[in-house]
């Protein structure tokens, strides 16, 4: 099929809030800025210091850059930014271009409603097979899958998700399956296979402002912006040690034992602890006055769990039981007793619908279940007893950490199982990012990994924390996760910076034994709890001194560190 080029290089041009093209003379726009006509193709004067003679002066370089590149990431970064008129005066003054006629072709040809879906072998051949099962004409996307696609035997893996989309429809989960959205992530994967020189990537001047971000962001080690303004272009970045947390003037203690795990609601107006003692203890954030103590569980509580909004908690205790509270009475609300041994770990479904348990036991060790108590939990067949588990914040994969050193991940729409890898170490907890992109695993070995949870590689270790063979829980901090932190045998908290796995703070504060677990609260970023063998929690924060009223203190001195 023939496409039409466009008019020009740079592509059609929108006009929006009223604006309309300059009337041209010889391809140049008359009067404005000051700039007189043209004779003969030859510019005559300038009334804003531009001469010919300056033109003829510029060099290719600028300030170490090469001219042409700059120029023509200005032309595309107009353009992105709306507005057309600027970008073509910009290209008919510099005599660039953005891309040449038959990159423009191309582009045109791709983006257009009749384009052929057979231009590019296997991505556009998915982009057809997508659109036809949104079309629901599933007997002609079962074709191209397999006289079309399959043949290729690209990508195995990708191949079996296509596959997989016959059976279930992919619109509702995948927002890139839709037409538009799909064929602009169609056009600029196809960009990576064409000389950059010939057609710049797409939103190239807006990347490369991210990267000069990210850059900065990598060297700033108390990276913790607590405000939600953008940084600005302008400056460089730089967060204010000041406002990051490292003082504990508070001590929390109610607990009757040694604390083993700490969690933050999610709106961080409370603060949930658990271990030796029998008895949870739920506290103010405003206050930190005990909000609830709940105490059914018959033997030590392992770990807790907030609901996404916040309503109900669920705790695991080493007496084969999970329990659900609600959190405005109190009262607990469900009991889940299926168990053998002790409930290691839960974990909930965005929407709050369903949560999932993990246990020490050979029986039922790893099961979903519906949050109202109603129907039958579903069991993944495993072998292998669940030391910790974790559903991405998208709710699309489970990863689970075995006391056999595996690590399996899940797929949950399909409940299948979609890798699963053994370690050379032990590994006492995994807590999994907000972007639902990477876990962190504590080794007994004295690292922390950051797991990327697609291709399960090692992204980053981070190292100086002790961990020996006890249950040291780490987690993502800072306000963009910018950090790692973790507790450590040695009764101090260390914090990392993610990207570049500096080490920026050893924080002493717990009187003996281990700092079991940590928990950042992303409601407000220069505020976090650690709890320990000291039976304390503490909540460290950027303030020196609390009010009287938060002031809290101990004398209990006894310890008896917990491993499963």
């Amino acid at each position: 099929m023939t496409h039409e080029l466009p008019i020009n290089s740079i592509g059609t041009h929108r006009h929006v809030n009223g604006s309309s093209r300059v009337p041209q003379k010889n391809g140049v726009a008359n009067g404005t800025n000051g700039h007189s006509t043209e004779t003969n193709g030859i510019e005559t004067s300038h009334a804003n210091g531009y001469s010919p003679s300056k033109l003829k002066k510029r060099s290719k370089d600028f300030f170490g850059h090469d001219r042409e590149e700059v120029t023509r990431l200005l032309i595309q970064g107009l353009e992105d930014l709306g507005y057309d008129e600027a970008a073509e005066r910009l290209g008919q003054e510099s005599g660039y271009q953005i891309e040449s006629p038959s990159v423009a072709a191309f582009r045109h040809a791709v983006l257009e409603d009749d384009a052929d879906p057979d231009l590019i072998k296997f991505l556009i051949r998915e982009q057809k097979y997508v659109e036809l099962l949104k079309r629901n004409s599933r007997t002609q996307a079962l074709t191209v899958l397999q006289t079309e696609l399959q043949p290729l035997n690209y990508d195995t893996r990708r191949l079996n998700v296509l596959s997989g989309y016959m059976v279930s429809d992919p619109s509702g989960d995948l927002t890139w399956t839709t037409i538009l959205d799909g064929r602009q992530k169609l056009l600029s994967e196809l960009s990576k296979f064409v000389s950059p020189s010939a057609m710049i990537p797409q939103h190239r001047l807006a990347g490369l402002l991210d990267q000069v971000h990210r850059g900065q962001i990598s060297q700033c080690l108390y990276h913790n912006p607590i405000s939600s303004r953008p940084t600005s272009l302008f400056t460089d970045h730089k967060c204010d040690q000041n406002e990051f947390p490292l003082r504990s003037p508070i001590e929390l203690t109610q607990s009757d034992g040694e604390v083993w795990y700490v969690e933050f609601s999610h709106n961080g107006k409370f603060l949930a602890a658990c271990g030796q003692s029998r008895t949870v203890v739920v506290y103010d954030t405003h206050t930190f006055d005990v909000r609830h103590k709940l105490s059914e569980h018959s033997d030590n509580v392992l770990y807790l769990s907030w609901s996404p909004n916040d309503s109900k908690l669920i705790t695991c205790g080493r007496d084969a039981k999970a329990r659900m509270w609600d959190m405005i009475s109190g009262r607990c609300i469900l009991i889940v007793d299926h168990q053998e041994q002790g409930v290691s770990s839960a974990a909930w479904t965005p929407d709050g619908n369903y949560f999932v348990t993990g246990a020490l036991d050979k029986h039922a060790q790893l099961c979903l279940r519906p949050a109202d108590g109603r129907g039958e939990p579903f069991n993944w067949p495993t072998a292998l007893r669940t030391q910790d588990c974790a559903i991405t914040p998208n709710g699309q994969k489970l990863v689970v950490m075995s006391t056999e050193n595996y690590i399996t991940v899940y797929d949950i729409p399909s409940r299948r199982e979609e890798y699963s890898i053994k370690v050379a170490h032990r590994m006492t907890c995994i807590s999994v990012s907000r972007d639902s992109r990477t876990m962190l695993v504590n080794m007994a070995n004295d690292e922390v990994h950051l797991i990327d949870i697609e291709s399960a590689d090692i992204v980053r270790k981070y190292f100086g924390q002790e961990q020996g063979g006890f249950i040291i829980r780490s987690a993502f901090g800072g306000a963009d996760e910018g950090l790692v932190i973790s507790g450590s045998a040695n009764s101090k908290v260390y914090i990392w910076h993610k990207e570049n796995g500096t080490l920026i703070e050893t924080l002493a504060g717990h009187a003996y034994g281990c700092v079991n677990a940590v928990s950042w609260n992303f409601a407000n970023p220069t505020m976090f709890a650690s709890g320990g063998d000291d039976k304390k929690v503490r909540i460290w924060t950027k303030d020196p001194k609390p009010s009287s009223l938060l002031r809290r203190r101990v004398s209990s001195q006894s310890s008896h560190r917990h491993t499963y």
